[in-house]
């Protein structure tokens, strides 16, 4: 488990109602599962928050990546994986940015949720 926060303080002399003040977390949780057949499950879910962020845009936002894999090999030495990435389609990333004449909430799009296969061998 992680946790981040941060509380941005922004003073504008040339205009008292720009300020941005504002608070923002990432908390995130990691869950690894390695059965004895070689079976490995991973979990990772992870929530940001902007207080002051746009309703219009949403002030949180969970996202989560599930994979599920295989060890093979002596010694667990190769590693056959299927992740899906943005398993809640979220596709959106939420930023503030804070200039001397505005404040400006944006929201883009992400890459989205995808599938991928990855095969990990390791040298020891």
């Amino acid at each position: 488990m992680s946790y981040q926060g941060n509380y941005n303080i922004s003073r504008n002399t040339l205009s008292t109602n720009t300020t941005g003040d504002y608070y923002a977390h990432t908390l995130t949780l990691r869950l690894t599962t390695v059965m004895l057949s070689g079976i490995v499950m991973r979990q990772e879910v992870s929530n940001e928050f902007q207080n002051n962020a746009s309703t219009v845009f949403g002030q949180s936002q969970t996202l989560w990546n599930t994979t599920l894999g295989r060890k093979f090999f002596k010694d667990d030495k190769g590693e056959l994986r299927f992740t899906i990435t943005d398993v809640l389609h979220q596709d959106r990333s939420v930023g503030r940015s804070i200039t001397p004449t505005y404040v400006q909430d944006s929201r883009d799009l992400a890459l989205g949720s995808f599938m991928q296969a990855v095969f990990t061998y390791s040298f020891r």
